[in-house]
């Protein structure tokens, strides 16, 4: 299923919901609650409160909010954070990322091989610093 701005709106409040969760628990270290709550607080201004209309920009943009994400739970992980307490994002995370792969398939798959050809050029260009 492609990416809405209805199921990116959901992924973003319960990853929300699940970092505010975890700033607080009052077992959570300082450090814990420092990393949950600028996370919470990127999450509201880069992706809550924002609507892209454009599904590409949609699908690129969901895409960041992933890898913030994993960003996020490895700074956690690194915590003294209790696994309880944990689980539900990791479990978030999974479940976006899942979405995010699943959609990121559909989309190479809906264009020609001149257009994966021409995507593949784009990246080896950016990767080899050729512009």
């Amino acid at each position: 299923m492609p990416i809405t701005q209805e199921i990116a709106a959901k992924h973003y409040e319960l990853a929300h919901d699940q970092l505010m969760s975890i700033a607080e628990n009052y077992q959570s270290s300082d450090e814990a609650v420092a990393i949950a709550l600028t996370a919470a607080q990127t999450l509201t201004i880069n992706y809550i409160d924002y609507s892209i209309e454009i599904i590409e920009n949609l699908n690129h943009h969901y895409q960041a909010f992933v890898e913030s994400l994993e960003k996020t739970l490895t700074r956690l992980e690194k915590t003294t954070l209790d696994k309880i307490v944990l689980d539900p994002l990791k479990s978030c995370f999974k479940t976006a990322k899942a979405q995010s792969d699943e959609t990121m398939n559909q989309s190479i798959e809906s264009i020609g091989w001149s257009d994966k050809l021409d995507l593949l050029f784009k990246w080896l260009r950016t990767r080899m610093g050729w512009q």
